[in-house]
């Protein structure tokens, strides 16, 4: 029996000095590997695509059960077994040597013979692939052909653009693998690079996008367009900590809160409608009396001391149905930025906050639409091309059937009430080559409110505008940009002998030219010029109804005109110090074209004291006032 015992274990002895410890030493060698590189802005895959590059390993894995988000991990000097124990174990995986050089990576409940012999034989017939979107989206393009005297250097120029919107990209990064440095695109896209003839390897990148490596062959300046495929990302969870380095101020544009569609959607919302202005309340600084109350206050401003803008027509009215809604259409918003501290020298005419609202263009290669009903409203959308990757349009329509709910109440006088809303809006957009584009839309929108037999108020807004965008050789980019539209108010007392409507209004017009240049090093200047028009509807009060015994009476407002030119420079002093200083110089002039009322010293205004009336001709300015705005930043 003895014998037997010690032959066992001299059997045993044997067959781990012979089998296994060979296999251990080899996994010893792979696992203390030292490896380095950076990969904060890679997902795991990436990571081990990069590893096997570099070093003699062979990773085996279903890519199924690896996360997708970034694993933000930066090795210095770390082997190999401390990395991966670092990265497995949170997402319940773990690994194993195999083979000379291989290292599998499963879960631990799949930690078996089996699992992974059948893993390995996958990858050894090549039936493992790689999600597309984790890999880059390889691309060449060219800009002229080798010419027989080469100059030193070359402009190039591109687009980058979103494949299925042909949508700008604005803040994507740029690297170059031939030199250090590259570039970010800028509110239009575009970006530029000064490089040496020759073959470059460009890599493009930007969150929610999947990589782009784009093989250049560059001779002779030119342009070239990049298209950038959605790539959809699984997102760890992010654990937010204060510190002196995360909060350090990075652009002179300080107190400007940039909102996108999908944040204002995400925001919890009334009745299920997201709402653009309702969402600006989630921002510091921003706040507004109470529900039903229409607009918002910004920093202790009235809400009248906001420029609300939408493809730059002005709103005097932000909300519908008393401030449950607003008048933006969120399913049409590209992107909506308040400028509540630094305001840029382009706008003017308000103190407190600028609230800019762009719609986006429409799809340029595919027709949609999206219809939607809720508990008080419904909307409807289309967008499509009306020549494929030339023009587009956009068009989106609500309206609102909240009587019923007025119904449903135990108070006779609000059971009585009513109160409804729609708007509609249109886009068109026109992109004449690579460096030209236009666009052009209408909005309409009208309200009505009734409490009873008591009160009730009525407004409506119409406007047009048109935008054209051109970018002049490599440094200058102009913009012009008119609006025309129309404000009618009415208040009135529905019934009785003294029901009445009180009508009031306003015509606006504007118009903006600018020019950015470019070229200067560490320089970004803006300049331009802006005229305003206001001209107020008569102002009318008459009877409602045949029961009425309201005398009709009318009354004539002044017009106003404004001429305002503005330039701004953006100027980069260090890699640490920047600075905005900018000027407006506006003048502003009223114009009476009904004569001007003096009255008596002393004594009350009212007819039976006008002493005299002052007449102006047409158009002629009865005041005039100048100013300076300087900003600083």
């Amino acid at each position: 029996m003895a014998i037997r015992v010690r032959a066992a274990r001299s059997f045993l002895l044997g067959f781990l000095f012979v089998f296994l410890l060979p296999a251990v030493s080899v996994a010893q060698k792979i696992f203390s590997l030292e490896i380095t590189g950076d990969y904060r802005d890679a997902t795991m895959i990436e990571m081990f695509i990069d590893v096997e590059k570099k070093y003699p390993i062979k990773f085996y894995y279903d890519p199924d059960i690896l996360p997708y988000y970034k694993v933000g991990y930066d090795c210095k000097g770390r082997n190999l077994y401390n990395l991966l124990q670092t990265l497995l174990p949170p997402h319940n995986l773990t690994c194993v040597a195999a083979r000379d050089n291989g290292i599998v990576i499963c879960r631990k409940t799949d930690m078996n013979a089996n699992y992974i012999t059948g893993l390995l034989k996958k990858w050894d017939e090549n039936k493992i692939e790689l999600p597309e979107f984790l890999t880059p989206l390889e691309l060449t393009r060219e800009c002229g052909a080798p010419p027989a005297s080469q100059a030193k250097s070359v402009v190039l120029e591109g687009l980058v653009n979103d494949e299925q919107s042909k949508e700008a990209v604005t803040g994507a990064l740029i690297r170059l693998d031939s030199v250090q440095g590259g570039a970010s695109t800028d509110r239009f896209g575009r970006f530029k690079l000064t490089l040496a003839p020759g073959e470059h390897l460009l890599t493009v990148t930007y969150l929610g996008y999947r990589d782009a490596k784009v093989r250049v062959q560059v001779y002779q300046s030119g342009e070239i367009e990049i298209p950038m495929q959605i790539r959809a990302l699984e997102l760890a969870a992010v654990e937010i900590q204060g510190n002196k380095a995360a909060n350090k101020q990075t652009s002179v544009s300080t107190g400007v809160e940039l909102l996108s569609t999908q944040t204002i959607k995400d925001l919890p919302s009334f009745m299920g409608e997201s709402d653009v202005v309702k969402s600006l309340l989630a921002l510091p600084g921003v706040s507004t009396v109470g529900e039903g109350s229409s607009g918002f206050n910004v920093r202790g401003g009235n809400i009248d001391q906001n420029l609300v803008i939408q493809d730059e027509l002005p709103f005097y009215n932000t909300s519908h149905v008393l401030g449950f809604f607003s008048v933006f259409n969120p399913d049409l918003v590209r992107s909506t930025t308040l400028y509540k501290g630094h305001i840029p020298a382009q706008f003017g005419g308000r103190v407190a906050s600028v609230l800019e609202v762009k719609l986006r263009d429409g799809n340029f290669s595919e027709w949609r639409g999206s219809a939607g009903a809720g508990l008080a409203s419904a909307k409807a959308s289309v967008e499509g091309p009306v020549w494929k990757n030339k023009i587009s349009i956009l068009a989106g329509a609500r309206a609102s059937y909240s009587d019923w709910m007025l119904k449903l109440a135990k108070l006779p006088d609000v059971k009585s009430s009513s109160a409804w809303f729609n708007d509609f809006n249109a886009k068109i957009s026109f992109r004449s080559g690579s460096n030209g584009t236009f666009s052009a839309g209408a909005h309409r929108s009208e309200d009505y409110f009734r409490f009873s037999q008591q009160f009730g108020y009525q407004w409506k807004t119409t406007g047009a505008n048109f935008s054209w965008r051109q970018t002049w050789g490599d440094a200058v980019i102009t913009s012009l940009t008119a609006a025309a539209g129309k404000l009618q108010n009415t208040y009135f007392q529905p019934e009785g002998s003294d029901a009445f409507e009180l009508n009031n209004g306003l015509e606006f017009y504007t118009t903006t030219f600018s020019a950015s240049l470019l070229s200067l090093a560490r320089h970004e200047i803006q300049a331009g010029a802006q005229w305003n028009r206001s001209n107020s509807l008569p102002q009318t009060l008459g009877p409602r109804g045949p029961a009425s015994g309201i005398l009709p009476k009318q009354a004539q407002q002044e017009n106003g005109e404004e001429l305002a030119f503005f330039a701004g420079d953006e100027f980069k002093i260090s890699e640490q110090i920047g600075l905005y200083a900018g000027l407006r110089f506006s003048s502003f002039r009223t114009l009476n074209n009904n004569g001007l009322l003096i009255y008596e010293p002393g004594v009350p205004y009212s007819e039976d004291t006008v002493a005299d009336t002052l007449f102006f001709g047409k158009n002629k300015a009865s005041q005039t006032y100048t100013g300076a705005e300087p900003r600083v930043s």
